[in-house]
C-alpha cells in the first residue's frame, strides 16, 4: 500500500539522544529537555511513546478518514477507506468496514527503513500494525487546524529536525452533491487540474475506471450538514529530511560514478555533503546554491548507494506544487459524515 507521506512520504523529521533503557521488550527512553508540556524523558517501546501528551485541541481530536486505492490478492485495484485517530500523542491508521469487500490494512514492514537529517540517521522500520493500528507519527501540539507533527522513528525522536509544522484547510460540503469533489480547472497547457482529488483517485476514477468515476460523480447522494473534507496546505520542514529503504540501493559503486552517469540540466549541479554521519549527494541550483527538490538525493551507507526521497526546508506543499499539477498531490481527509456519504456512493457502484 502507499504509505502516506504523512509518513511517508508525507512527513519527515531529527534526533533525540536515545538513552538505553535496556529491557527485553526493546524499551528506551529519549531525552526531551526543550519541548514544552512534555516529560523530560519519553518512555519509548518500538516507536510508541508511553507518556506523550498532545498539547491543545483541534483537528486531530476527532477521528478522520482517508480515501485511497489499493490492490487485492488478485492484483485488482479497488477503493479503500482507512481511519486515522490520535491516541496518547500517536497518530494511528486503521482499516474500516465502510466499503463492501473491504481490504485489510497492509503491514508497512516493507516500507521506509531510515530517516536521515543533518544531525542523525534514525531507523523507522518498526512502524508495524499494532492493536491500535499502524503508527504514522506523533502530534506534539495542535491549535484548531494547525499542528506540530513529528515523523515516526523507532526511538520516538521528538527533536526539531523531525518536526513538521502543518496546517489543514477545510472545505465545507454541507448540502453539496458528490460531484463537487470532481471540480477542476484547465491550466495554460489545456490540462485538467483536479482541485480535491488525490493522485491515486484521479488515476483510478478518471483514467483507469472512468465508468466507476462517472457513476460516483453522477450519484444523487448529498453530504449532510457538518460534512467537510480537509487537506494539508502547509507542511513546513526545519531541515532537509531524507527517507529510504534497504531495497533502494543503486548499481553504482561510488558517488563519483553516480555523478558521471547522471548529468544534470544546465543551471544545476551535484553537491557532495555529509548528513547524520553519512555521505550524501544532492542537486543544487548552480547560481544560488539552493536545494533542487525535484531530483532525488543519493545516500552512501555501508558501502552501498541508496536512491532516496526527501523534503527540503520550507513548505513542502509549495515545492511539490511546482513539480506536480493540481491540488491532487495532497492527501484528502474526510470527517465521519462525509466519508459515510462517499462510502454509500461507492457501494452503490459495486
Amino acid at each position: 500500500m502507499n504509505l502516506t507521506k504523512i509518513s511517508s512520504v508525507l512527513l519527515v523529521g531529527i534526533a533525540l539522544t536515545a538513552c538505553g533503557g535496556g529491557s527485553s521488550d526493546h524499551q528506551q527512553t529519549s531525552n526531551n529537555p526543550n519541548i514544552p508540556n512534555q516529560p523530560e524523558k519519553i518512555e519509548c517501546i518500538e516507536g510508541i511513546p508511553k507518556n506523550l501528551k498532545t498539547a491543545g485541541s483541534g483537528f486531530y481530536d476527532e477521528e478522520f478518514f482517508w480515501l485511497n486505492t489499493d490492490y487485492d490478492a488478485q492484483n485488482n485495484e479497488q477503493f479503500v477507506i482507512y481511519s486515522n485517530i490520535l491516541k496518547n500523542g500517536v497518530l494511528f491508521q486503521n482499516s474500516t468496514n465502510l466499503l463492501k469487500n473491504a481490504l485489510p490494512l497492509d503491514d508497512y514492514s516493507d516500507s521506509i527503513d531510515y530517516t536521515l537529517t543533518p544531525s542523525k540517521l534514525e531507523t523507522t522500520n518498526k512502524s508495524r500494525l499494532t492493536s491500535s493500528g499502524i503508527p504514522l507519527g506523533y502530534i506534539l501540539s495542535q491549535n484548531n487546524d494547525s499542528a506540530q507533527f513529528v515523523m515516526f522513528t523507532d526511538s520516538c525522536n521528538l527533536s526539531s529536525d523531525f518536526q513538521v509544522s502543518t496546517h489543514i484547510k477545510r472545505i465545507d460540503l454541507s448540502g453539496k452533491k458528490i460531484s463537487e469533489l470532481f471540480a477542476y480547472k484547465v491550466n495554460s497547457k489545456g490540462q485538467k487540474e483536479y482541485t480535491y482529488l488525490t493522485n491515486n483517485l484521479v488515476h483510478y476514477m478518471i483514467w483507469e475506471k472512468p465508468e466507476i468515476g462517472e457513476k460516483i460523480k453522477n450519484s444523487q447522494f448529498t453530504f449532510p450538514q457538518g460534512s467537510f473534507i480537509g487537506f494539508n496546505d502547509q507542511e513546513i520542514y526545519n531541515v532537509p529530511a531524507i527517507t529510504f529503504s534497504e531495497g533502494d540501493n543503486v548499481d553504482k559503486k561510488t558517488l563519483d560514478d553516480y555523478i558521471s552517469s547522471h548529468p544534470l540540466p544546465t543551471g544545476e549541479s551535484w553537491k557532495k555533503d555529509t548528513m547524520g554521519g553519512l555521505n550524501v549527494l544532492y542537486a543544487i541550483n548552480s547560481n544560488t546554491g539552493k536545494y533542487v527538490y525535484g531530483i532525488d538525493p543519493i545516500v552512501e551507507m555501508k558501502g552501498n548507494l541508496y536512491n532516496t526521497e526527501w523534503a527540503i526546508p520550507g513548505n513542502f506543499i509549495q515545492y511539490i506544487s511546482d513539480y506536480e499539477t493540481g491540488q491532487e498531490v495532497n492527501e484528502l481527509y474526510f470527517n465521519k459524515t462525509a466519508i459515510q456519504t462517499i462510502a454509500d456512493a461507492i457501494n452503490a457502484t459495486l
